[in-house]
C-alpha cells in the first residue's frame, strides 16, 4: 500500500510543478481553473 501511495503522489507531483510554473509564468485565475478542470476530467 506505501510503495502504491508512493507511485500515486511521484505521478502527481509531475503536472502540479507544471501548472504551478505556469501560474508564476503569469496565467490568469480563469486560464488556471480551467486548465485545472481539464487535468482532473482526464484522470
Amino acid at each position: 500500500m506505501r510503495k502504491e501511495m508512493r507511485a500515486l503522489t511521484d505521478a502527481m507531483t509531475i503536472p502540479v510543478t507544471k501548472v504551478a510554473d505556469r501560474v508564476l509564468v503569469g496565467f490568469s485565475q480563469a486560464e488556471f481553473e480551467q486548465a485545472f478542470q481539464s487535468y482532473r476530467s482526464g484522470q
